[in-house]
Formats: C-alpha cells, structure tokens, sequence
C-alpha cells in the first residue's frame, strides 16, 4: 500500500487543505475556501469539489481526513464545530463514500498531527509517542503501541483543558499565554527575542516552564517513549526549550525518563499529510483485525 495514492483532506473554519499523498509525499494540492456560514451541504459539496479538481483522484485507495471538534470515528460523523455554525451532526463519512466509493477514516486534527509524525516523521523509531499541537490552543495525539488512540468521539488529549494554576494548560502553553497573560504577541514577542530583548527572553523561559509541566503531566498519564511537539508555538522552541528541559528533568521517576526525548517536528503541510497517514494506519489496522477474525 505504500505506494498507493491517498486523499489527505484537513477541514478548517476557513480553509479547507486536499492533497494527493504517495508514501507521504504531496503529489498535487489544492485549498478552498471554506463556506462556514453555509449549511451542511454547502461544506460538504465543496470538499467533493476539491477532491474532483485533482486529477488522478479516481485512482486513490481512500480518503483520510481532519476536522475540528468531536468525531465518532465508527460512523464518521462529526459534532459542533465552533467555526462552522451548521455543523451539528454531520454524516461526513457516509456522504462521501457513497459519492466516491472508497473507503474514509475521520479524527480530529491533533489526532492527524500525530499519526503524520509517527508514520512519515520524527515519531518513526518510537511506539508509544505523545504529540503535542501547541497554538491558538493546546492539543495532544496519543500513539500507543504504533497505533492512534483516539477514546470516546476522538476526545483523548484534550490536555489542554486539564486545571493548571489559575487556569489550564491552554492558557499557560498556548497562544493565550502571550495575550491574556502579559498583553503582548507571541509573533512580535519572537521578533524581540530574535534581537536578544530580556523581557522576551525571560517571557519564553517562563512559557518553557509550563510547557514543561505540561509535559510532566503526560509523562505522568502514559510515560511515552517521545514527547513531539508541532504548532505555531513550537516555531520559538530554541528560545524555551532550556527551560522546558530544566522542568522535565525533575520529574520523580528516572528510570522513566531514562530514554525519554522531547522532538520538534519538521514535518510541512502535517495536517493533510496526518489525513492521509490517519487512513493508512487505520485502513491497515482493520484489514488486520479481519485476517485474525478468519483465522
């Protein structure tokens, strides 16, 4: 299979991303805008429109794809999604294998950023592996035993919402921590740390810090071989990741944390290349459970 074409689609509140995959390689690629105010049918014609813009659609295996929000990965439907108001209750997966006929997976997009960097980035060498999505929120996929788990409606991860000081981890690790917290930017605070400004320098290592408590508590929850981290935060990781190191390091129990490695991804265009990689994973997973249920 691994030469074989795959749909990678990430659905956004304004964007939505279709790519073409081989092996994990962007063949061909296409982004349209996103109707958010139309109605559910409205979104869903335009994903169909996009995938038809590509040629040679005909000949992929299947499609994967990431989306904002709750999904009941079975059924493939997705639940209220903030930034499309008509999406309540959206029988996406149905839809589009009626329309196309092929085989389609569904997660959230954190889910997708994880089984991306396990099957074609820095998550390769490791099966038990924690990705962190640091941006305007704080996300995490989880790989287990090579596998993507997901929980109930894909909702495992949502570490960003777990209590943390006065608040949560989103708003400590996240963008929020420059906006709310200290009335500044987090691009123009990177630019001043570029210039060796103290006050952005000392703003970073106390972002590390909570990054790194952040990290602690997964370590605590899953002792992952790998913590990798991607999303707009992680473009000033130079400038915090001492001080979240500093943090990691004193966790309680070394041997743990013997082997343990903290990477930043490199991976480009990670949300459609997880779609993809979300339908490689699970397409072989069950084609697996099938043989073991014949035999």
């Amino acid at each position: 299979m691994s030469t074989e074409k795959i749909v990678g689609i990430d659905i956004g509140g304004t964007k939505i991303s279709i790519g073409i995959l081989v092996d994990g390689k962007i063949e061909q690629f296409v982004k349209l805008d996103t109707p958010a105010e139309g109605t559910q049918e409205e979104v869903m014609e335009q994903i169909v429109k996009g995938i038809e813009t590509l040629p040679g659609h005909q000949e992929a295996v299947g499609i994967g794809i990431g989306a904002p929000g709750l999904i009941d990965e079975k059924e493939g439907v997705i639940f209220s999604v903030t930034n499309i108001p008509s999406w309540k209750e959206v029988h996406l997966k149905s839809y589009l294998e009626k329309h196309f006929k092929k085989p389609v997976y569904i997660t959230n997009d954190a889910n997708c950023f994880a089984i991306g960097v396990k099957m074609y980035g820095e998550g390769k060498p490791y099966s038990n592996v924690v990705c962190l999505a640091l941006g305007t929120g704080v996300g995490a996929g989880i790989i287990i035993d090579g596998y993507l788990y997901s929980g109930e409606v894909a909702g495992a991860g949502e570490v960003g919402g777990l209590p943390y000081r006065d608040a949560d981890f989103e708003t400590y690790c996240s963008g929020k921590f420059f906006k709310m917290l200290n009335n500044t930017d987090g691009v123009a605070t990177y630019e001043k740390a570029k210039q060796n400004d103290p006050e952005a320098l000392k703003l970073f290592a106390e972002l590390g810090g909570h990054i790194g408590n952040l990290i602690k508590t997964s370590i605590f929850m899953l002792a992952p071989q790998a913590v990798i981290i991607g999303g707009s935060v992680s473009n000033s990781y130079e400038f915090w990741q001492d001080a979240m190191w500093e943090s990691v390091k004193t966790f309680p129990y070394k041997k743990v944390t013997e082997h343990f490695v903290v990477l930043k991804t490199e991976l480009d265009d990670i949300a459609v290349v997880g779609a993809a990689a979300l339908f490689k994973n699970r397409f072989e997973k069950d084609q697996l459970a099938k043989r073991v249920t014949v035999l």
